[in-house]
């Protein structure tokens, strides 16, 4: 009966069919976070973080799993976790690329995974986090009821929910996962993932509510050129990878990056004009032979299009990729297979030069092998007609898909949407624009970012820079500032600018899209802001710089970045590849004032040493700091003959925690001498602590040119962590600080109890264990902290039937905050809740018979409580949610160890569900019990618990 039951909660009635939504209105998102700008990064108004550019962390040097863990285990509020949640959380990737590796972590819920959270930590080998992006959903504490439960929809109505919300008479090649999603300031819901293509071409990502088919989000996956419709999908090949000694090197003929560029021609010239995909002898004077590397053979012992970095598939049904018995491609442009040899080209070159000449190991996490494209994969036979199609038009598929395919206006037996274009696949530029597509979703392992037409503007960039590099075009030509000039000619509207930054601004033109205000926001558009400005810096700085830094920027990032925090994120990644500050310099001019991204620049930390030995910030905890008041000498990257009079000087602080402590002062900047100064701030009471750190910010009239996190420290080692013997003292404990000496390693630490309320104060003992040996040789002056505040009550969670209760439980703690140093090395911090702190060996949870939702008849039994002592008042609290708790109080008075069982209190039903026969009064209450012993009150962990009171039995009407 009781399956029946959860079935009858969690297995709701059927599919829900919404009127159907027009074309316009497929897709469904999530709006992008409101974000607010602070010194170190980015955050939501509930203070959780979401890009942090300036982490100020350095984890102790393990794994980079390991180091990552260790960052979000000391920023859970931060990150906007729990201690349980992160424990949760697991590994999606782990990408080394050049100095830095980029962990990503997910959440998981009841056992699945949590669409579209993401946490990426960057960081250095030797564990300096040097920057965070973070897309965690609020999830409540509570296992949900369709936990324990199966799906109630199948994949096979969770499809057909799919194809009814995107009026597509089929979805080929569907795609399944079971996900959680999390839409804003609502609870959870299980959901069926669900990818496939619909009838206009597209490939489609939808999640689909479990409970009732209604469609909670839809995207379209495909990045493509112009925004026009599509054609089919196969599965990615699996093909094994070439083997090195089965590669050889062939020859063909390739456009190289395009037949204008390479002629300085224009469109229109004779010659040099589509004309349905004929040929001419300027055109096939234009093709330029190259070298073909890594050609595998097929089972036939024929050459192909298959190589490490590069791989020719048929995506759609129709197959253009060439076999030829000798390793030669040597085609004009009027056959089909010239596309083939030349997006085999273009991509093979480029992930070459990514990944051996930047040395950025990016490449497809989809499937193994090289790049998978399509030369005509915008060529199928419609649902609709039956006739073959194709569009003039290029894309990248994402999600799970990770291939290219590209199309054209011409083909002589097919219906085509923009006829006489050329085919894309002849045009190096869109190749590579759609590659830059896939480098961005590669590097950042599925969290491409379309706000503001990122992602587009990635595509558009790595075009940019690859005709750039040709050299064909000079400043003063009009192409030098266009791309798609040979494919797009035609369409005007399908080209693109990169001296799109010129004047306009940040972030109000893009997203406005003030270009083309009655199609509305256009990533096309808005992406070419992006593009623009980041061809000022590679311009400034060369070409292999920029892209190295461009890509380790974009590895970083979550997929709601902005555009500034991208522009950000590259800044930092060029830090950490230790470019010279006139690299970074010329990077930071590029975006702040070519564009005006307004980012911080990230100059190296000012060089910090105090006045004399005793006051310096340098780690050295000999002294009280909090009585002191130390001078800093401050020295700032400033060259010869730079005017310091107008830099102003502020300086804020955050705890361990990461917590903003506010403002600490604000000073005017005296003419400097070689960039150097003393400055006596002020006093710091509170601020000076192991872990915590100062903000420093330099600012130059009404421009910041810089702001830089100081970890009070810097240089510390890290110590084992304070170790508190929780059996020796569990109490209420005041405030004390000082400093103690004990050579053994044992400290016993006398504090002051309150006591209970209104009760006489006491004293305890805690007992810190220093439990390193090699420590303990070297122990001689530490200190310890302790610091009382209140902690927050935990929120109330939302059960699935959505009625909300009045939180009951512990009531507000305090904390207890351990750390000792030892000359220039300091331990962690180490938080010990002082209420509800169990001792152990101790007392028992709750235990109820058959506790995992029990018969009625099985929970007459009521609760027990074991492991008592003489002596031990015990009361136990009931809570039925919506009302006030029931308690209820018992002795023990046996002498020795024993329990004692408390009766089921009488509990009205607060809950009814009525299904198709049954009408079922429930409730849903928390039980948690507190024991006096000896003076003080100890507290259990709670549990929640469901109770059928009756049920009836319905008439159905027929």
């Amino acid at each position: 009966m009781m399956k029946k039951f959860l079935a009858s909660i969690l297995l709701a009635p059927a599919i829900a069919c919404a009127a159907a939504p027009s074309v316009s209105d497929k897709s469904l998102r999530e709006a992008p976070p409101t974000q607010r700008q602070r010194a170190d990064g980015w955050y939501r108004p509930d203070g959780v973080a979401t890009q942090l550019h300036a982490p100020a962390y350095r984890a102790a040097k393990a794994t980079p799993e390991a180091m990552a863990r260790e960052y979000v285990e000391h920023h859970l509020a931060a990150l906007g976790l729990s201690a349980a949640q992160a424990q949760l959380l697991q590994v999606t990737a782990v990408n080394r690329l050049a100095a830095v590796t980029v962990v990503r972590l997910q959440q998981r819920y009841a056992g699945l995974p949590v669409f579209g959270s993401d946490i990426a930590v960057s960081m250095t080998d030797d564990g300096n986090v040097v920057y965070v992006s973070n897309q965690t959903s609020p999830l409540p504490e509570h296992q949900p009821l369709w936990r324990i439960a199966q799906p109630q929809l199948s994949q096979a109505q969770a499809l057909t929910a799919a194809r009814r919300h995107l009026q597509t008479a089929q979805l080929l090649s569907p795609r399944f996962e079971e996900t959680v999603y999390v839409p804003a300031g609502q609870a959870p819901s299980r959901a069926w993932q669900v990818e496939g293509r619909a009838d206009d071409g597209r490939w489609w990502q939808l999640l689909v509510d479990q409970r009732d088919g209604k469609v909670l989000r839809a995207q379209k996956m495909e990045n493509d050129a112009i925004g026009t419709g599509g054609t089919g999908h196969a599965a990615p090949a699996q093909t094994p990878a070439v083997r090195a000694d089965d590669q050889a090197t062939g020859r063909g003929y390739v456009f190289d990056p395009d037949p204008l560029s390479s002629t300085r021609s224009h469109y229109g010239a004779p010659g040099y004009v589509n004309n349905h995909d004929q040929d001419s002898p300027q055109l096939k004077a234009a093709r330029v032979q190259v070298p073909l590397p890594g050609l595998g053979k097929d089972i036939n012992g024929k050459y192909q299009l298959v190589g490490p970095w590069a791989h020719c598939v048929a995506i759609t049904d129709y197959d253009s990729c060439p076999h030829e018995a000798a390793p030669v491609f040597e085609y004009t442009r009027d056959n089909p297979a010239f596309e083939a040899v030349n997006v085999y080209f273009h991509i093979d070159r480029m992930m070459r030069y990514i990944n051996q000449t930047l040395g950025l190991a990016i490449r497809p996490y989809q499937y193994a092998g090289g790049v998978q494209y399509d030369p005509h994969g915008w060529r199928d036979i419609s649902p609709k007609d039956g006739k073959i199609h194709t569009s003039a038009n290029a894309a990248y598929l994402g999600g799970t898909d990770g291939r290219i395919k590209f199309g054209g206006g011409t083909a002589h037996d097919a219906i085509s949407n923009l006829p006489d274009l050329p085919d894309f696949g002849e045009d190096g530029l869109f190749i590579i624009h759609e590659l830059g597509h896939g480098l961005f979703d590669w590097a950042s392992h599925g969290n491409a970012s379309d706000q503001e037409g990122l992602n587009e503007g990635v595509g558009d960039y790595f075009a940019a820079g690859y005709v750039r590099d040709h050299g064909h075009w000079r400043s003063g030509d009009p192409e030098y500032h266009r791309l798609f000039f040979w494919s797009a000619a035609k369409q005007a509207g399908f080209q693109r600018a990169i001296d799109w930054n010129v004047g306009r601004r940040y972030p109000g033109d893009v997203k406005r899209d003030a270009i083309a205000p009655v199609r509305g926001f256009d990533p096309h558009l808005a992406g070419q802001y992006w593009s623009s400005c980041n061809m000022v810096a590679r311009d400034a700085i060369g070409g292999a710089a920029m892209d190295k830094a461009m890509l380790l920027g974009l590895a970083m990032l979550g997929r709601q970045a902005q555009q500034n925090q991208a522009a950000q994120a590259v800044l930092t990644a060029a830090t950490a590849l230790h470019y010279a500050p006139e690299q970074l310099d010329k990077i930071w001019h590029a975006y702040n004032e070519s564009c005006n991204y307004q980012l911080a620049r990230d100059l190296p930390p000012p060089e910090i040493s105090g006045a004399t030995p005793g006051q310096q910030i340098g780690c050295d905890y000999r002294l009280d700091l909090d009585q002191a008041d130390p001078h800093w000498l401050v020295s700032l990257p400033l060259k010869d003959g730079d005017d310091g009079k107008d830099l102003r000087f502020e300086l804020s602080w955050s705890n361990v925690d990461g917590q903003l402590g506010g403002p600490a002062g604000m000073v005017g900047w005296p003419a400097l001498a070689h960039g150097r100064v003393s400055w006596n701030p002020m006093p710091l009471p509170g601020i000076v602590g192991p872990g915590n750190k100062i903000l420093i910010s330099y600012s130059r009239g009404d421009r910041k040119t810089a702001s830089r996190p100081l970890v009070l420290c810097p240089e510390g080692k890290s110590l084992p962590s304070a170790y508190v013997n929780p059996s020796d003292f569990v109490g209420r404990f005041a405030v004390d600080v000082g400093n103690y000496i004990n050579p053994n390693g044992l400290i016993p630490v006398r504090v002051a109890d309150n006591g209970s309320p209104g009760g006489p104060p006491t004293t305890g003992e805690l007992l810190l264990e220093i439990v390193d040996p090699q420590t303990r040789q070297v122990l001689h002056q530490y200190r310890a902290a302790f610091r009382r505040e209140h902690s927050p009550d935990v929120p109330p969670y939302a059960f699935p039937v959505d009625i909300p209760y009045v939180h009951i439980g512990p009531y507000s703690g305090k904390l207890l905050r351990l750390s000792y140093t030892i000359g220039d090395k300091h331990s962690r911090t180490e938080s010990y809740p002082i209420i509800g702190r169990m001792p152990a060996p101790g007392l028992l949870p709750v235990t109820v018979s058959n506790d995992s939702f029990p018969e009625p008849s099985d929970f007459k039994n009521g609760v027990q409580v074991g492991n008592l002592q003489a002596g031990d008042q015990v009361t136990l609290h009931w809570a039925l949610l919506g009302q006030k708790p029931i308690v209820a109080a018992q002795s023990y008075t046996g002498s020795g160890e024993g329990q004692l069982r408390f009766a089921t209190p009488a509990l009205e039903p607060n809950f009814a569900l009525k299904t198709a026969h049954t009408l079922y009064h429930y409730s849903i209450f928390r039980v948690y019990y507190e024991i006096s012993r000896q003076g003080r009150t100890l507290l259990s962990p709670s549990r929640d618990f469901m109770r059928i009171v009756n049920e009836e039995a319905m008439t159905v009407s027929r």
